[in-house]
């Protein structure tokens, strides 16, 4: 993470606010550009849909929060962490406890519990702006590790169901190996978030609005929207797609393995269809759901709306 210096400028010609949509050029002037008409003639409604979408989102991280608490102290039992499946999912659960935590900091550092918030556009304590590319970096790690660590589950429960009698297949499925492989993908996902936290830039800002009182601190933010923050969330958009796409393959061997097995064991002892498949298949729609929202979401964002208000 990058502090810049102090600018020696006097107004910045661009004017942004969290509130506002529009550009001013060297003249002062408005200066619109929209990829779509229909975004400027709904801008209202889309800024209304927008905040009820951001206000869901903190409102279910925060019940995720507790239910991944819950979780926790289910897995953790002795009878259950020495299964590779659950020691999986112990790691899952604390990398969704991870985003949620992020979610929660980033949500409370603007209530003003911590200090009192004065208005300077959106600068803040320089200890608030770390805070939030913290809690930011903690939400694409827990995000991007706990989507792996799903896929992983996947692969090994079909692996194992596809080939019952393979040792090597046993071999993997010990609590050893697993505890390795998710050593592994937490590195891998925690050099990855990392690269978001340094190379955020922390500004100064060295003049408030006209309206607005100079703050009795030296007001800071993180500058957001950069060239390379918009590739890097749109490779992180592109593995979430990546994952969602394998996940449902994954699941569909996993399924056909399922199905296979059930039907040898009906013909020789006459055991009724369980009804596990359809739970794999809920998982998949699930995970797909998620994944490919979210990396669909910023493959639009790069590779349409790139440089234009919507964004």
């Amino acid at each position: 993470m990058k502090t810049t210096k102090t600018k020696t400028t006097t107004v910045d010609p661009f004017y942004y606010d969290e509130t506002s949509f529009f550009h001013f050029d060297e003249s002062n002037m408005y200066d619109l550009d929209f990829a779509t008409n229909d975004f400027f003639e709904n801008m209202l409604f889309y800024e209304k849909v927008l905040h009820t979408i951001h206000v869901t989102y903190d409102i279910v991280s925060c019940i995720s929060f507790f239910i991944n608490l819950f979780h926790l102290f289910v897995l953790t039992r002795k009878e259950l962490r020495s299964n590779l499946v659950y020691m999986v999912m112990i790691g899952v659960c604390l990398c969704d406890f991870v985003q949620s935590l992020g979610t929660i900091v980033l949500c409370t550092m603007t209530w003003g519990i911590v200090y009192s918030i004065e208005p300077c556009y959106d600068g803040t304590k320089y200890y608030h702006a770390i805070v939030d590319v913290l809690a930011e970096t903690s939400q694409i790690f827990g995000r991007r590790c706990s989507s792996f660590l799903a896929l992983y589950i996947a692969a090994i429960r079909a692996l194992s169901v596809m080939f019952p009698m393979s040792n090597t297949i046993a071999g993997l499925m010990t609590p050893k190996y697993g505890f390795l492989i998710q050593a592994i993908l937490g590195i891998v996902c925690a050099a990855w978030s990392s690269v978001f936290f340094f190379k955020t830039k922390i500004e100064k800002i060295i003049y408030c609005d006209v309206l607005q009182k100079t703050p009795s601190y030296v007001p800071y933010h993180y500058i957001s929207g950069e060239k390379w923050e918009m590739q890097y969330i749109m490779f992180d958009g592109y593995m979430a797609i990546s994952v969602s796409v394998l996940y449902i393959l994954v699941a569909a061997a996993l399924v056909g393995a399922i199905l296979k097995a059930e039907r040898i064991r009906r013909n020789v002892s006459g055991d009724q269809f369980t009804n596990t498949y359809k739970l794999v298949i809920v998982m998949a729609v699930s995970v797909f759901i998620s994944e490919a929202t979210y990396g669909g979401l910023y493959y639009f964002n790069y590779h349409i709306f790139q440089g234009y208000d919507e964004q």
